[in-house]
């Protein structure tokens, strides 16, 4: 059964939720977690009794604005089940979309900040199924996917190449045997350059140095993209060494 949306735009405010369980958590622009003083964004958690994991995460950005409001059938897992809300700056609604047991299921709208309509898709378990996507005037334009992802010039095969021809094996690591898997993070920014690189798993600083390195020497990529807007995204790759 679908939610009104109507009716969840009313009872959603934070301040009508006081019979809830919630529990808030902040966070920093590496989306890790951090005190309050440092928060890009705030996430509140409402469980929907004391003993269920089904409950709502609700978003908001550094000015308090809240931006974004997912349910779901267990918090814990973050496993989307229902209805999720996105807003512009001045409260008005940019997305709706509902999911069953974490994936797209069911009608996606998305809108112009004027609130003229921009997309409407439907998926099942998933898939898109049909869509139209509309000017700001509201005429009807080419359809375009709203997720895309950032692409490493040539695509995945290119980028696999371009790591075998450039990694450096460093030879005091390679003579003290030291091999493994770093798991390198970075983010593709709206030029299609990497940045924020870190090391999520780590083997030895003389390979997490150089896995850092060839992020960096990266050339740029097709940026990512949200109902046609470029976006940062967040990237992980594994750059394996002697195994």
């Amino acid at each position: 059964m679908r939610t009104n949306l109507t009716f969840l735009a009313i009872i959603f405010p934070l301040f009508l939720l006081a019979q809830s369980r919630t529990e808030t958590k902040y966070f920093d622009y590496s989306f890790k977690e951090c005190d309050s003083a440092l928060a890009k964004t705030t996430n509140v958690y409402q469980y929907d009794d004391l003993n269920s994991l089904r409950g709502k995460i609700f978003k908001y950005d550094s000015l308090k604005n809240l931006i974004h409001i997912m349910e779901y059938s267990n918090l814990k897992d973050e496993i989307k089940d229902g209805l999720s809300l996105t807003f512009f700056a001045n409260g008005s609604i940019k997305t709706s979309q509902y999911y069953l047991n974490g994936k797209l299921d069911g009608e996606m709208k998305s809108y112009y900040e004027n609130g003229q309509l921009k997309r409407k898709e439907m998926f099942k378990n998933g898939e898109s199924l049909s869509g139209q996507c509309f000017t700001s005037a509201g005429q009807d334009t080419t359809f375009y996917a709203y997720e895309i992802m950032p692409e490493f010039p040539g695509g995945y095969k290119r980028m696999m190449n371009f790591i075998a021809k450039n990694v450096v094996y460093p030879n005091q690591a390679r003579n003290n045997g030291i091999a493994g898997r770093v798991v390198v993070q970075f983010v593709i920014d709206s030029k299609g350059i990497p940045e924020n690189i870190k090391i999520l798993e780590s083997v030895h600083p003389l390979l997490d140095a150089e896995a850092i390195r060839l992020v960096s020497i990266m050339p740029r990529w097709e940026p990512g993209k949200v109902d046609g807007e470029i976006v940062k995204v967040s990237f992980t790759l594994p750059v394996r060494f002697g195994i």
